[in-house]
């Protein structure tokens, strides 16, 4: 993952893992041709992410013109019908509104 999408991302990391003790992944390989690299299934996202009683996928995109691709929404959609949650972000704005909306953290709160 390169430009503005690995920005983001380093952003997330350090907010969720860091500072609100999260485990996360991430299941950037780097091209397939890399020695040691593994293949990723199409489609799979950015990001797994699991604590405070939830886990989830996230794939990261930048904030104007990032789409999914056409097995990556598929992924999302059959995740989702399965019961888990598969989320887009496109800052780690969006990270901070996911954690208010499922009252891990307060609108106010800040972190250090």
């Amino acid at each position: 993952m390169r430009g503005p999408e690995a920005e983001i991302q380093k952003h997330i990391i350090e907010l969720l893992r860091d500072k609100l003790e999260f485990n996360v992944w991430e299941t950037s390989q780097g091209y397939r041709k890399d020695p040691g690299g593994t293949r990723m299934t199409p489609g799979i996202p950015d990001l797994i992410i699991a604590g405070h009683g939830h886990t989830l996928f996230v794939e990261v995109k930048a904030p104007k013109g990032g789409k999914l691709t056409d097995m990556q929404y598929l992924f999302r959609v059959r995740w989702t019908e399965s019961g888990g949650t598969s989320l887009v972000w496109r800052s780690d704005s969006d990270a901070w509104d996911w954690l208010v909306s499922v009252g891990i953290i307060e609108e106010t709160d800040e972190v250090a």
